[in-house]
């Protein structure tokens, strides 16, 4: 046995992603520069791998991290099982580095457009969630529920939020871009757990 699994401080990137089932590539996300606290607004999300300076990540995060994400894993339920169900949510993905793994779109990233569009002010503490593949009539489900709407970074939950309202719609993609009331992190890491099969547009599933 590799002396990183008997007495765990930072191991290889790739006994990591093995052990989240998960590649390399897939494990980038996920990782926090050592010293670095900038790309987060909590200091140590539990989603998030602590690494040293040589980039390895912290064996006690990842061991964390696996744990909760076999606590539970989500079931994809498709935009039937939406529909007709309540006790459901819509899963979106939010792994590209650059952009900080955030649900909410930023000033950099269309914010000013889909504010615009909008053309209302933004009840306190509402953000405004990133363009999204969802149909007409499940998005405004997904409002009227106030239904959830959460960020997966690499098969993990990084932000969870309510929907209370349709913010824009791309008028090229068709894509829809939602108000949302972000949710305290520790309703998020309740309900962390493993999300399979992600994709690029977002997915139903079941709570």
């Amino acid at each position: 046995m590799p002396p990183y699994e008997e007495n765990p401080e930072f191991g290889p990137k790739t006994w990591g992603a093995k052990k989240l089932n998960i590649d390399t590539e897939q494990l980038k996300p996920l990782l926090q520069p050592a010293g670095d606290h900038t790309r987060h607004q909590e200091v140590n999300p539990t989603w998030i791998i602590r690494t040293n300076s040589q980039g390895k990540p912290s064996t006690e995060d990842v061991f964390k991290l696996a744990s909760s994400r076999q606590s539970k894993i989500y079931d994809a339920c498709g935009s039937e099982g939406f529909a007709k169900n309540a006790d459901t949510a819509f899963f979106v993905p939010t792994s590209d580095p650059a952009l900080g793994a955030q649900l909410e779109l930023s000033a950099g990233n269309g914010l000013q457009a889909a504010l615009t569009g909008y053309g209302k002010e933004l009840p306190p503490g509402a953000k405004i969630t990133g363009w999204w593949g969802i149909s007409d009539k499940n998005a405004k489900l997904l409002v009227h529920r106030e239904g959830l709407i959460a960020g997966v970074t690499s098969g993990s939950l990084s932000q969870v939020g309510r929907a209370i309202d349709l913010a824009y719609v791309d008028p090229f993609t068709k894509r829809r871009a939602f108000v949302y009331m972000p949710l305290d992190n520790e309703i998020r890491d309740q309900m962390q757990g493993y999300v399979p099969g992600m994709n690029q547009s977002g997915r139903y599933y079941w709570l």
